[in-house]
């Protein structure tokens, strides 16, 4: 919900006109809400009037965070089938008396320490890459 509101209040904001245009059933609506506010429990508009907006959309960053996850999640459901079947934790009748806590915080302590870093290693560098590469070759940024 927060993340639509966001939304709305930015591209009020950025819309000629603001947020009363009657072009923007959303964000008049919004507005009105505002507007609805006791004076004691307003911290601030709604929709604010100030310069300082969130950055516009981007679907560039969208598209490699999205593309990494869809070549990680593979990966990933992977490595956890082989710390269930190396550290089983034990359920029902066969969990009786004993603690299923043991085998967790292995599971944990090898996730961080050997999944961790290939994890990292394998969104930094390929996210880096891919922004210098785009930035550089496919969508060079026009001078100022």
């Amino acid at each position: 919900m927060a993340q639509t509101v966001t939304s709305v209040r930015e591209r009020a904001a950025r819309r000629k006109g603001g947020p009363s245009s009657t072009e923007d059933p959303i964000a008049l609506e919004i507005h009105k809400l505002d507007n609805n506010v006791p004076n004691s429990l307003r911290h601030g508009e709604l929709i604010p009037t100030s310069d300082k907006l969130p950055p516009p959309f981007d679907f560039e960053r969208l598209t490699r965070f999205m593309a990494w996850g869809l070549l990680m999640a593979p990966l990933q459901f992977t490595w956890f089938k082989v710390l269930s079947r190396n550290f089983p934790i034990k359920t029902g009748a066969a969990a009786a008396g004993s603690s299923s806590m043991v085998p967790a915080l292995k599971r944990v302590a090898c996730d961080q320490l050997v999944f961790a870093p290939v994890g990292m290693f394998s969104f930094f560098v390929p996210i880096t890459f891919f922004l210098s590469f785009l930035s550089t070759y496919i969508l060079p940024l026009p001078s100022a």
